[in-house]
């Protein structure tokens, strides 16, 4: 019996694998990814999501956008796992719809950025190149190049690093 389940763990891991791999291919053919970004699976994409080349996307992340926003992030980034991106939010003191009602805003992650593990970055932000936000940051607003980020809300740690 030892033998049997060792065989069959072995099977779906092969089958979850193959899952993985061909569900992120598909990811790719879909949204406007560089061929050599890594993304960890699971994750959840929806929207207008651009993403340049050597950057990388660990598990459990969440990139959503609106019809008229968009979420891009620049090259060599580094992002860590559990990072929610949303692009849009509902509008305040309007009725609560799950399609209406809805505000929407670009995000711009620049190039060689690294976002820290439980990251949240709301709908209007940019992000500088060569910044760095840390774990578990709530992002309201945007900061320039070179900067380390942290908090929440997230303010500026330090500058021009």
């Amino acid at each position: 019996m030892d033998l049997f389940n060792k065989l069959l763990f072995k099977i779906l891991w092969q089958l979850k694998k193959y899952f993985e791999k061909h569900a992120i291919k598909n990811l790719k053919s879909i949204y406007n990814i560089h061929d050599s970004v890594e993304i960890f699976y699971p994750i959840i994409f929806n929207g207008n999501i651009s993403i340049g080349e050597n950057t990388y996307i660990m598990h459990y992340c969440e990139f959503i956008t609106g019809e008229n926003s968009k979420i891009t992030i620049g090259s060599n980034c580094a992002i860590a796992k559990n990072v929610t991106i949303r692009s849009l939010t509902h509008e305040q003191n309007k009725p609560l719809y799950r399609t209406k009602n809805l505000k929407e805003k670009d995000v711009f992650i620049g190039d060689n950025c690294w976002i820290g593990a439980n990251v949240f970055i709301k709908e209007g932000v940019t992000i500088g190149s060569n910044s760095i936000i840390g774990a578990n940051s709530v992002v309201t607003k945007s900061f320039p190049e070179n900067s380390i980020i942290g908090g929440a809300p997230a303010i500026s740690l330090m500058k021009n690093v």
